[in-house]
């Protein structure tokens, strides 16, 4: 499972910095033709906005697997003892929260499907530019499924060391 996460997050990595050059790329040369040549993309910045929607969902991923993600760690502080416990809930949480967004994700892309709606300038369907929601949740629920492992391996070696 452990290569398994880290050939993910290797495609995650090298998915981020293609869609973050890109948007790098096409929202500077939207700059220059707008500035310099006095003409512009109608398609760029949507293009570079729909990058950087892919960007955060794969990131929020890899933010997982690295324990990057904003918490409330009042009760960890709180109860020290209960802290893998309460490690252990937390990562639940966050795994059912990934298979809700998994789940309407898919949802929100058939909907999008069924309506035949299409971006407004670059006239791509829809369903595809949401893509990045259901792939977020199937990344999210991966390493989720691998840290829940963990953390309730912590919790239990923890108890049985006591």
């Amino acid at each position: 499972m452990k290569k398994a996460i880290m050939y993910t997050e290797k495609a995650e990595s090298l998915l981020m910095i293609i869609s973050m050059v890109y948007a790098v790329i096409i929202l500077f040369l939207q700059v220059i033709l707008r500035y310099v040549f006095n003409n512009s993309l109608s398609w760029s910045e949507e293009s570079a906005r729909y990058m950087f929607i892919v960007f955060t969902w794969v990131g929020t991923s890899i933010a997982a697997s690295k324990d990057r993600h904003i918490k409330v760690e009042l009760l960890q502080t709180k109860l020290p003892k209960a802290k893998n416990f309460l490690q252990v809930i937390c990562s639940v949480v966050c795994l059912l929260m990934s298979a809700f967004m998994l789940f309407y994700g898919i949802k929100l892309i058939q909907i999008m499907h069924v309506n035949v709606a299409v971006s407004p300038t670059m006239h791509i369907p829809m369903w595809i530019c949401y893509m990045s929601v259901p792939l977020g949740g199937a990344l999210l629920i991966f390493k989720y499924i691998y840290i829940v492992g963990q953390d309730i391996k912590k919790c239990f070696m923890k108890e049985v060391q006591s």
